[in-house]
């Protein structure tokens, strides 16, 4: 029998065809990848966002109240610790803001950020916390025109029904005033305290340039019955 077999030319053009399909399938496979790292990196810079703000809020009402005088806004460098396992903040300034540590030092290392599934060794990492003191209002509208219309029969109630006293009071529901349980002066506010309105943005990039290109922003409250014990 005849054997017959391939020539080159044939060879080289079935090589062609496959590569011709196999291509499109390496490149889809490696964008599909790097896709996956980044919402990776993304969910694990949301995560450390949280953690940031659980720590905040551990601190209690009155210690995150002391800090804030006229608003506070403060950025933390992040840097890798030695085993590179985890962050912490640049002369561990967290330390000294949020527990009260005048010189803190490695001994004094309480904030933790784990790095798993964020590597920073070419890259840097930072977030800024910004609070505020803030009454908080109970706002309604009232129908000032007999108008049906929503648009311009409507406006803005500046009083609010009292929930402990039924009685009529400005609309500062939490705030400054106090409760007025003797109907003679004060304000019909439930309690005296402010909330502490905040939030923390975590800026990060894993480029070797430094710049930064990726952010996750938290917005947290804390109420005055939230204190630390």
């Amino acid at each position: 029998m005849k054997k017959r077999g391939y020539s080159v030319i044939e060879v080289l053009i079935a090589m062609a065809i496959f590569l011709f399909g196999i291509f499109p399938i390496i490149g889809f496979t490696f964008t599909s990848l790097r896709g996956e790292r980044i919402a990776g990196s993304k969910e694990e810079a949301a995560r450390l966002t949280t953690t940031v703000v659980d720590y905040i809020k551990s601190r209690g009402y009155d210690r995150v109240k002391s800090m804030i005088g006229s608003g506070f806004n403060e950025t933390y460098e992040l840097v890798l610790t030695d085993d590179k396992t985890a962050f912490r903040t640049e002369n561990y300034d967290f330390e000294k803001d949020f527990y009260g540590i005048s010189s803190p030092s490695s001994s004094d290392n309480i904030f933790i950020l784990n790095s798993r599934g964020l590597r920073m060794d070419d890259g840097k990492a930072q977030f800024t916390v910004y609070m505020n003191l803030a009454d908080v209002e109970l706002m309604r509208l009232k129908n000032s025109t007999g108008d049906d219309d929503p648009e311009t029969g409507w406006e803005e109630e500046d009083k609010y029904e009292n929930p402990i006293t039924g009685e009529d009071g400005d609309n500062i529901l939490f705030g400054t005033g106090g409760i007025n349980t003797d109907e003679t002066n004060g304000s019909d506010s439930l309690t005296r305290d402010k909330f502490i309105f905040g939030k923390v943005i975590f800026e990060y990039t894993q480029n070797t340039d430094g710049v930064f290109d990726k952010d996750v922003e938290m917005q947290f409250v804390i109420s005055p019955i939230e204190e630390w014990r």
